[in-house]
């Protein structure tokens, strides 16, 4: 078997699961359109939200079940990140 044969389809199973199947981070960018969309301008209840990430498992790059400052930060910047991926797209 030589390199050129080898598919892709391990490797990004495992960056899947290095980047953390319950990472707050990975839903936001998953769930980030959705979301905004479904709000149409409201502003989002970060409590609530957060208790619901505690709820289902979703935590922070340490680990963590995020707090609301540390849900609102990686909100901002899951943003800043796919705004600047769009622009190099287009």
């Amino acid at each position: 078997m030589s390199a050129a044969t080898i598919g892709v389809e391990g490797a990004l199973a495992v960056l899947e699961e290095a980047s953390g199947a319950l990472s707050l981070r990975t839903w936001m960018e998953r769930h980030r359109a959705e979301i905004l969309r479904h709000r149409d301008g409201r502003r989002i209840d970060w409590v609530a939200l957060c208790r619901w990430f505690s709820d289902v498992g979703l935590v922070n790059a340490r680990g963590l079940a995020p707090t609301v400052r540390c849900a609102k930060m990686t909100w901002y910047r899951v943003g800043k990140w796919m705004e600047a991926r769009k622009e190099r797209a287009s």
